[in-house]
């Protein structure tokens, strides 16, 4: 037999734990919100889907064993670990760099313009994730702003971190003058990361995500779920 055990900080541990707390013992709601908001929750519990990745892992891995060894094995995740092990750049910040993570929005720590926010002349919301020095010099071809890539202060990722107050102001004023969808548009043709802020309520209208919807009659009535399986396997 193979079984599964999720608990809240191993097995050795009483302590009572849900979502939140995890959120708040592992250092997650002290780098999410903005200087302003202070700590600030994830809007689903993050810890808890985590944990049940980590557990499904351990479990194909035991079937994979089982098979060699003819044997059974108990397969035990925390919250804890999980969250933890989660933390990727974030805990590299502070292992490496000994830097304290502090809530920055939506903004990427290590990374430049990454989850900035703009508005559109439409008055949407966009962000990017310019991942790249390539990327960098397609967005100033796109918004035509030639003079960014020979400036200093934005040659390098590295650059444009230190410098980001005055990169975002700049793109903030340009982007102002796009509509959404058209800068979009051109966004994806030139392969450059970018969204439209949308609602969970845009998310779910959009024609994308209609198989994503599972419609099933309980006592009479339709339900709609998002389905939580969503894995395709082919040969």
């Amino acid at each position: 037999m193979i079984y599964g055990e999720i608990t809240g900080y191993g097995s050795e541990s009483e302590r009572v734990a849900y979502d939140l707390i995890l959120q708040a013992d592992s250092g997650f709601m002290s780098m999410n919100g903005t200087p302003e908001s202070g700590p600030v929750k994830m809007p689903v519990a993050l810890i808890d889907l985590l944990a049940g990745h980590q557990l499904k892992e351990g479990i194909l891995v035991a079937l994979l064993n089982r098979i060699k060894s003819e044997k059974g094995c108990k397969v035990s995740v925390s919250l804890f670990d999980s969250a933890l092990a989660s933390l990727a750049n974030q805990a590299s910040n502070w292992l490496m760099e000994k830097h304290n993570p502090k809530p920055l929005g939506s903004k990427h720590p290590n990374i430049a313009p990454y989850g900035d926010i703009y508005k559109t002349s439409d008055g949407k919301l966009i962000t990017l994730a310019i991942g790249s020095d390539k990327q960098f010099v397609l967005l100033c071809d796109l918004l035509n702003l030639d003079y960014l890539k020979t400036d200093v202060r934005f040659l390098s990722n590295q650059s444009r971190v230190k410098n980001r107050v005055e990169l975002e102001k700049v793109l903030m004023e340009k982007i102002l003058h796009f509509n959404s969808a058209e800068l979009m548009n051109l966004l994806i043709i030139k392969q450059i990361p970018g969204a439209v802020i949308k609602t969970v309520e845009e998310v779910f209208t959009d024609h994308q995500t209609t198989s994503l919807i599972n419609h099933e009659i309980i006592d009479g009535r339709e339900t709609k779920r998002v389905k939580t399986v969503v894995y395709r396997i082919s040969e």
